[in-house]
């Protein structure tokens, strides 16, 4: 077994010790990407995600079946986490892969459907 001298080792120079040899002396910070905004106000209000929810025609349904009227129901609780993720997701640069599915349903081209027969 070792024996470890217990007088010389507290959490004091055990975290320096640590923060010494984690730390990259030659780090450079990376630069900020022209299309990020350091502070301001956020590209995309609560308001305007509200609007948008509160004027889902009955059709509009995600790749989630979340229903527009749900939608419509809700969008005064809704609009400010969603405002959130959008502002987030512009200011960061970067697109959750859930925005970027869709759910595509054809429309249908015949009123009425007739049978063809040959």
């Amino acid at each position: 077994m070792y024996s470890i001298a217990r007088a010389c080792i507290t959490a004091e120079t055990l975290t320096d010790h640590y923060c010494t040899i984690s730390t990259d002396s030659q780090y450079i910070a990376p630069a900020v990407k022209h299309t990020v905004q350091a502070s301001g106000p956020g590209y995309i209000t609560e308001w305007q995600v509200f609007n948008i929810l509160d004027k889902l025609r009955p059709t509009a349904t995600g790749i989630d079946d979340l229903l527009a009227w749900f939608l419509r129901l809700g969008a005064l609780v809704f609009c400010s986490p969603l405002s959130c993720l959008f502002n987030l997701s512009l200011s960061t640069s970067r697109v959750p892969h859930q925005f970027k599915q869709a759910w595509i349903r054809p429309k249908s081209q015949f009123l009425h459907s007739t049978p063809i027969f040959g």
